[in-house]
């Protein structure tokens, strides 16, 4: 106490209630913790597996179609073709041209393609595109999207997701007629908005006189 010596006790006191603070808020500031850990984290992306029916399997190119005598301003009758979706997700399909298909008589713009989806229970089952869209840079979505992981098409039972069909109609053709030869459609199954792709090439597909 002899310390203190010289101090009022209101100075002793105040000293007293500073150094008590000071071991309190020490106190605060200190943690008493505990963890745990999540081990063996595994995760990995979905991927796009598409193919397409070329007759006696589902492969990667499938030969395209021709059609003669078709009437000017009329769509001609559909022609089919197949998807199977080996995916472990959803796809959505998109179809654009390829290449530079050789038309004579008639501008890309004259030239329309329908696209049709017999997915049952979808009603927006049909779209169509002028060539000069589907040329362009931005692949063009087909109907009834997305298509499922596991979706088969069948030749035997047309209600079938998986099933689609494209009709041809070409229009302002003059007295001599028109042809559009070698045009691929590439039909593209995205995942997610990344666009990871898996592509299913038609070839030479042609259109008529």
């Amino acid at each position: 106490m002899r310390k203190f010596k010289g101090f009022s006790p209101l100075v002793r006191a105040i000293g007293v209630f500073s150094a008590v603070a000071v071991i309190v808020g020490g106190v605060t500031f200190a943690a008493i913790s505990s963890s745990v850990t999540l081990t063996g984290n595994t995760f990995s992306t979905a991927n796009a597996d598409l193919k397409i029916w070329n007759g006696s399997e589902y492969t990667d190119t499938s030969t395209g179609f021709t059609v003669n005598n078709l009437v000017p301003g009329q769509f001609s009758d559909p022609n089919f073709f197949y998807f199977r979706n080996d995916s472990g997700t959803p796809l959505d399909l998109t179809a654009e041209v390829t290449g530079n298909p050789t038309t004579t008589g008639v501008a890309n713009k004259d030239v329309t393609l329908q696209f049709k989806s017999y997915a049952p229970g979808c009603v927006d089952n049909t779209k169509e595109y002028t060539l000069a869209e589907l040329k362009d840079a931005t692949p063009d979505e087909l109907p009834c999207n997305p298509l499922a992981s596991g979706a088969t098409g069948n030749s035997g039972v047309q209600n079938t997701e998986g099933n689609y069909s494209v009709a041809f109609k070409v229009d302002n053709v003059n007295k001599n007629g028109a042809t559009v030869s070698g045009l691929n459609l590439r039909f593209t199954g995205m995942v997610g908005s990344n666009n990871t792709t898996e592509e299913a090439p038609v070839t030479n597909t042609e259109s008529p006189q």
